[in-house]
C-alpha cells in the first residue's frame, strides 16, 4: 500500500480524497499509512493540503550529530553545519527533516537516551547529581527503597527537574561500570509476562517424536546424520550459524546451517514485540545483552554441540574455477552439531600447525572450508572488497584486573567471514530475483569531499598523485601501500571515517566498501533483526513471494528505522563501557611515558594513540606557543616556533590523568619523529600562513 502511495505522488501531489478515490481504501487504512509515511520522513502535507514526497523538495532527511558544540546535521555522507538557532528543539542523534536554508523543519524521531543519575537526599528532599549540579527529583518518588546512593534513571525536565523513570538499584550493589549505562541507552532487556508464558509453552528440546512429525508433515529434511561444525570465540554461547561442506573435481557444495528463532517466534505475539523492541544483542566489554530470550539464544535455538536442531539450510553450489555461485536452495532442516570448534583452534591447526584434542576427524573438512573461504575472498577482493585494517580492543580481565589486547582476525575468523558475507550475498541475490522484498544492509559511495580532503593529505606522504575525484580503486591502492608500516591502522582510520555508515534499509543501495551490488544480512537471527529476514523467508516458503511481499509491506519501513536506532544506541552503550573499562584499566599507570601516534587532530587538541588500543588527548591548551589548527593539513600548528602536530606523527606523551568522564588526559613529552614513510627527507615550508610537508 505505501509503495502504492508512493509510485502515485512520483506523477504529482495528491490530496487525500484522490489517494483514497485512487486505491479505494478505507479512511483507516489510509490514515494509518498516511501518518506513518509522514512520521517516517518519506512524504509531507504542503499548505495547499496535498501530499508531496520529500525527495521532491528541498527538504533533506538525516541525523543530527553534536560534535564538538558544533551542530552538524548528516545525510547521505555529506555534513552540513546547523546554526543553533536554527536546531528548532533537535538533539544530538535525532532524526530530521532539514530545509535549504539549514533550519530544522521537523524532528521525526528524537534519540531518547535516559540519565542513571545517584540519588542525594537533602531534609527530607530528594535531588540526583547531574554534572557536578544538584537538580530536584520528581515523578513518584515516595519508594521506601530511594535513598541516597541509589541509583536512578531519570530524563532531564526543560524546568531543570529530573523525572525518575525507572529505578535501577543501591550504588554498592550494582556494577556501575556497566549498569548504569545499559539503562541510559535503553538496553536493559525486559521480557513481558505474556512472553514468559510463550517461552515456557515452547518444547524445551527438540525429541525425536517432535522432529518426525516435522519430517511429515512441513517438509523438514532430516540430516542430522551430516557433518556439522560450528566455529566461534570459544566465550560464545548463542551460536547462530554452521557449515557443511562437500566437493568434488569441479565444485564447492556448501551448507550453511543457520539457527532458526523464527519457526518459535510467532509474528503479532507477545514475545516478537519483546524481541523487536531489542533489536539487537550487545556486548560491553565481553558481557552479553541477548536481543533473544536465553531459552531461545541459549539453548533451543543456539547450534550447540550433539544437540538436535531446526535449521534454516542454505545449498550452495561454487564452482572451483571462478568461484561464481551456480545454484542456491532452501531447505528446512533439522540439524546435530558434530563439533563446536573454536577460533583458537582452528587458528592454531592453520597457523602454527598443532592439531587440538578432538579436531582429527575433521581435518579434511576444515581444510576444504578454508579453501574455499580462499577462493571466494580472493573473488570479493577483485570485484572491490575493501578490507581495512581496524583491529578492536579486546578486553579480559584477572582478579579484577582489567587486561587491555588486540583483537585481529586470523584464519578462523576470516573462514568464517568470507563464507557467511558470501552466503549473505548470494542467498539475498536468489530471493530478489524471486522478487521477494527483504531488509538490506546497505552502505552507499564514500562521501567525495572527505575523501579529496583525507586523500590529497596522504599525496604529501605516499607516492600517488592529487586529482579532482578518488575511486574506490585509488581507497584499495592507498591501504596496500599502507600494509604493516606504523601508520596502518592511523590511516585505515581516517579512511574509514569517509565512508558512508552501513544501515539497514527496506530499499536496496548496495554495499560499496565489500563489493556487493545487493546484500541483506542472514547469517544472525539470534543476535540480530535477521530475524525478520528470516521469517519473510518463512512466509515465502509457504505463500510466496507477492503474498508474502503484502503481508509484510506496511511494517519492514518502520522495522528498518527502528533497528537502526536499537544498533546505534548499543554501538554507543559498548564503546561507553569500553571507554570506562580502559579508563579503570589504566589508572594505575598515572604518570607513566608511553610512546603513540597523533590517531586525530581537532581544533580543541590531537588524540594519541597508544598500541592501537586506545587514546588519550593531549589538549591545545597544554601546548606552548601560537597554536592554530588547520583541517585540510590534519595539524596542528605552532606558528612562533615552526613546530607541526599531524596526523600519524609518533610522540611521546605522559599519562596525565583520567577525568570524570573517563577520558584519558595526556601531556605530550615530546616529538618522536614525523609520519615518514619511505624514508625521504621532509621540506618544511610556510605558505598562506600553513605549514606543509613536501616529500624531496
Amino acid at each position: 500500500m505505501a509503495e502504492n502511495i508512493v509510485r502515485l505522488l512520483r506523477e504529482k501531489d495528491l490530496s487525500y480524497i484522490e489517494i483514497k478515490r485512487l486505491l479505494r481504501l478505507s479512511d483507516e487504512e489510509l490514515t494509518k499509512v498516511l501518518d506513518r509515511l509522514i512520521n517516517d520522513g518519506v512524504i509531507i502535507l504542503t499548505k495547499k493540503e496535498k501530499y508531496k514526497l520529500v525527495e521532491l523538495t528541498d527538504l533533506r532527511k538525516g541525523r543530527i550529530r553534536i560534535k564538538n558544540n558544533h551542530a552538524i546535521f548528516d545525510y547521505n555522507g555529506k555534513e552540513i553545519e546547523i546554526i543553533p538557532n536554527y536546531l528548532n528543539g533537535a538533539s544530538d542523534n535525532d532524526i530530521v527533516l532539514v530545509s535549504k536554508d539549514g533550519k530544522v523543519a521537523r524532528i521525526l524521531k528524537k534519540f531518547i537516551t535516559y540519565n542513571a543519575l545517584e540519588v542525594v537526599i537533602i531534609n527530607d528532599k530528594k535531588y540526583v547529581k547531574y554534572n557536578n549540579v544538584l537538580l530536584e527529583l520528581i515523578g513518584n518518588i515516595d519508594d521506601i527503597d530511594i535513598t541516597s546512593g541509589y541509583m536512578i534513571l531519570g530524563e532531564l525536565q526543560d524546568n531543570n527537574k529530573v523525572l525518575l523513570k525507572e529505578k535501577i538499584g543501591q550504588k554498592d550493589e550494582i556494577d556501575m561500570d556497566v549498569t548504569p549505562f545499559i539503562y541510559e541507552y535503553d538496553c536493559n532487556y525486559k521480557f513481558s509476562d505474556k512472553s514468559i508464558q510463550q517461552l515456557q509453552a515452547l518444547p524445551k528440546y527438540i525429541s525425536d517424536e517432535y522432529a518426525s512429525k516435522l519430517i511429515k508433515e512441513e517438509d523438514f529434511v532430516d540430516l542430522r546424520d551430516e557433518v556439522c561444525i560450528t566455529i566461534d570465540d570459544k566465550n560464545t554461547n548463542d551460536i547462530d550459524d554452521g557449515l557443511m561442506l562437500k566437493e568434488d573435481e569441479n565444485y564447492y557444495y556448501l551448507t550453511t546451517i543457520i539457527a532458526m528463532p523464527g519457526y518459535f517466534i510467532k509474528r503479532n505475539s507477545s514475545l516478537y514485540y519483546d524481541v523487536v523492541e531489542h533489536g539487537t544483542s550487545c556486548y560491553p566489554a565481553g558481557m552479553a545483552i541477548h536481543m533473544n530470550h536465553p531459552i531461545l539464544s541459549k539453548e533451543l535455538c543456539s547450534l550447540n554441540e550433539n544437540s538436535t536442531r531446526l535449521a534454516m539450510c542454505y545449498n550452495y553450489k561454487y564452482s572451483k574455477t571462478d568461484a561464481k555461485c551456480k545454484k542456491v536452495e532452501i531447505k528446512l532442516g533439522i540439524i546435530n552439531s558434530n563439533k563446536k570448534m573454536t577460533y583458537q583452534a582452528v587458528n592454531s591447526i592453520f597457523e602454527d600447525n598443532i592439531i587440538p584434542e578432538g579436531y582429527n576427524e575433521y581435518l579434511d573438512l576444515l581444510k576444504g572450508l578454508n579453501s574455499l573461504s580462499k577462493l571466494l575472498g580472493k573473488d570479493m577482493i577483485n570485484k572491490g572488497f575493501i578490507h581495512f585494517y581496524n583491529p578492536e580492543l579486546k578486553i579480559t580481565y584477572n582478579n579484577n584486573e582489567t587486561i587491555l589486547d588486540k583483537r585481529v582476525n586470523h584464519t578462523g575468523e576470516n573462514l568464517i567471514e568470507n563464507l557467511m558475507l558470501v552466503s549473505n550475498r548470494d542467498l539475498t541475490e536468489y530471493l530478489d530475483r524471486k522478487g521477494l522484498h527483504l531488509i538490506y544492509r546497505v552502505d552507499e559511495k564514500a562521501n567525495q569531499e572527505k575523501l579529496s580532503m583525507a586523500m590529497n593529505f596522504l599525496a604529501t606522504k605516499l607516492p600517488i598523485k592529487p586529482k579532482e575525484h578518488y575511486s574506490k580503486s585509488d581507497i584499495i591502492s592507498v591501504i596496500n601501500m599502507l600494509k604493516n608500516t606504523p601508520y596502518e591502522k592511523v590511516y585505515n582510520s581516517m579512511l574509514i571515517r569517509c565512508m558512508s555508515r552501513a544501515e539497514f534499509s527496506t530499499i536496496n543501495k548496495g554495499h560499496d566498501p565489500i563489493g556487493f551490488r545487493i546484500y541483506g544480512q542472514h547469517t544472525s537471527p539470534i543476535r540480530r533483526c535477521d530475524l525478520i529476514n528470516q521469517m519473510i523467508i518463512l512466509d515465502y516458503l509457504k505463500y510466496g513471494a507477492k503474498y508474502t511481499n503484502e503481508l509484510w509491506e506496511d511494517d519492514l519501513e518502520g522495522l528498518v528505522q527502528h533497528f537502526n536506532e536499537r544498533e546505534l544506541k548499543a554501538e554507543k552503550l559498548e564503546q561507553r563501557v569500553e571507554k570506562r573499562k580502559v579508563a579503570n584499566g589504566l589508572r594505575s599507570l598515572i604518570g607513566e611515558t608511553k610512546h603513540g601516534i597523533i590517531s586525530s587532530v581537532t581544533d580543541f587538541g590531537f588524540y594519541v594513540e597508544i598500541d592501537e588500543m586506545y587514546e588519550g588527548l593531549v589538549n591545545k591548551s597544554s601546548l606552548k606557543g601560537d597554536i592554530v589548527y588547520s583541517p585540510e593539513m590534519f595539524s596542528l600548528f605552532d606558528k612562533k616556533n615552526n613546530i607541526s602536530y599531524t596526523l600519524g606523527d609518533q610522540v611521546t606523551v605522559v599519562i596525565k590523568g583520567i577525568t570524570d568522564n573517563d577520558e584519558i588526559d595526556f601531556t605530550l613529552q615530546n616529538t618522536l619523529e614525523y609520519n615518514n614513510l619511505y624514508g625521504e627527507n621532509y621540506d618544511y615550508k610556510k605558505e598562506k600562513g600553513k605549514t606543509k610537508k613536501k616529500v624531496l
